[in-house]
């Protein structure tokens, strides 16, 4: 049985879930596959849609049954859920350690294609998926015992995925993650000295160097000040918004194309590299205050796995990034892609 477990010192919480090991290819150093092959057998193509739980939701073509081929973008359950659905936290101590139930909710957002690479599907899909996802976290934001709703998508065994098919995965959490609560009292406290928001204020000052990639009328994307990796890229809403799932529907398919083209570009110029790809957004059901609340503003930060954290970035969180990204925006801006 699955449990969170809670650091004494830092106070952050794991999910011991001893199950997740049963997925297929667990703890398996993976070989090169026959994607042909392999796509007969994914659980997440179309088609397959009985080696899923029941689905959710989806995005399909007119006349096409639920849970039977026809579909575009398809919601349900993973069947290997590190979060499972109970009544209560049952909160426990055992001497100076705190444990509880993973209450919560684990779902796949699958895309129809089996490829390899979510930049290679259509803009149409990918702003789908990005529907389903603020869909889903709207609902489970209603959920009185949910905190933080963790919208993710892997790319490659190197930041893992265990399956290569695009997908999103979405973590609802009875709790609030310590590194979003250091990002909100960042926001707080640089807002009581500057009165404004730290987020809207890296807009503009983004916008006057040298590490902007690309932007549009509601989004920009851009190489952080102080990157973690090589070609790590962020993308913000121009409009000052905390919450992912409050995206209006003028803006959707705006963030679906810079999106896809951030990702064509690190796949053209890095030959399709492994990386991390996840939303930051707002705690739901929150004792924190709605000022404090909506300081914050939600992005999207994209971590390609380019290298390995030794024992200083493990030990300290201090890291070392062998590129500037100043060297990185500029690659990346001269990288050529056209996007559908």
């Amino acid at each position: 049985m699955s449990e969170f477990r809670q650091d004494p010192i830092t106070k952050n919480w794991v999910i011991i879930a001893p199950e997740r090991a049963k997925r297929p290819g667990a703890f398996k150093r993976k070989k090169k596959r026959d994607e042909r092959k392999l796509k007969c057998t994914c659980p997440f193509c179309e088609g397959n849609e009985k080696m899923t739980p029941p689905e959710i939701m989806a995005f399909r073509k007119k006349g096409a049954k639920p849970n039977e081929p026809g579909w575009t973008v398809r919601v349900f359950e993973n069947k290997f859920p590190a979060l499972i659905k109970n009544k209560s936290l049952d909160l426990r101590s055992s001497n100076i350690y705190l444990n509880m139930k993973t209450l919560g909710a684990h779902e796949i957002v699958a895309l129809h294609k089996h490829k390899e690479c979510m930049a290679r599907e259509s803009v149409s899909v990918i702003k789908e998926s990005i529907e389903a996802c603020k869909k889903r976290c709207s609902q489970l934001s209603r959920e009185v015992l949910i905190k933080y709703i963790h919208v993710i998508q892997n790319q490659g065994a190197r930041a893992g995925a265990s399956i290569s098919h695009p997908h999103f995965q979405i973590f609802a959490l009875p709790l609030i993650p310590q590194m979003i609560l250091r990002e909100i009292d960042g926001t707080e406290e640089y807002y009581k000295i500057h009165k404004s928001c730290v987020y809207c204020d890296i807009i503009k000052e983004a916008k006057d160097n040298s590490r902007v990639i690309l932007e549009n009328e509601y989004f920009i994307a851009f190489t952080p000040y102080a990157s973690r990796s090589q070609y790590e890229v962020w993308i913000l809403s121009k409009r000052h918004e905390p919450r992912f799932e409050k995206v209006n529907n003028l803006e959707i398919k705006p963030l679906a194309d810079i999106w896809k083209k951030v990702l064509l570009k690190l796949d053209k110029g890095l030959e399709n590299p492994a990386y991390n790809s996840y939303i930051h957004t707002c705690p739901v059901n929150s004792d924190l205050s709605s000022e404090t609340l909506n300081f914050y503003h939600w992005h999207i930060e994209i971590l390609p796995k380019l290298s390995i954290w030794g024992g200083l970035e493990l030990g300290t969180e201090v890291v070392i990034n062998i590129q500037s990204p100043e060297e990185a925006a500029k690659f990346l801006r001269n990288v050529k892609v056209k996007s559908r």
